[in-house]
């Protein structure tokens, strides 16, 4: 399947794109959709040891479903959307039409954002 967003990621490590989101952002629901993820129940430092321990220093991005949810969110900041290619079955949280975080998605593709896109 074929994800999007506007710009690199900051973070590529999954564990501390993770805890960012939680510890700094306090983003709770990263809590619940992590425990989901691994089925299991704890602390939030609990959880994250255990994602650790299973995935190590595997790379996390968030991305979005469509080219369109990626340039509305995020478009004003770069003129380029980046295409990965990932597999649903390792998508850690979802937001819906703001994105989803998941683990070793594949870049394959740089795209210009089409000027009228851009407008809007």
């Amino acid at each position: 399947m074929k994800g999007y967003r506007i710009n690199y990621p900051e973070e590529p490590l999954a564990w501390k794109a993770l805890s960012f989101e939680y510890d700094e952002l306090g983003n709770e629901h990263i809590k619940d959709d992590l425990s989901s993820f691994l089925k299991i129940q704890g602390t939030w430092e609990s959880i994250l040891s255990e994602f650790k321990k299973r995935y190590e220093d595997v790379k996390g991005v968030w991305l979005t479903h469509t080219e369109e949810e990626a340039i509305r969110y995020d478009g004003r900041f770069g003129q380029y959307y980046l295409v990965y290619e990932y597999d649903p079955k390792l998508i850690v949280s979802d937001l819906g039409p703001d994105g989803f975080f998941v683990l070793n998605a594949e870049f394959v593709d740089e795209k210009e954002i089409p000027e009228v896109l851009l407008e809007e």
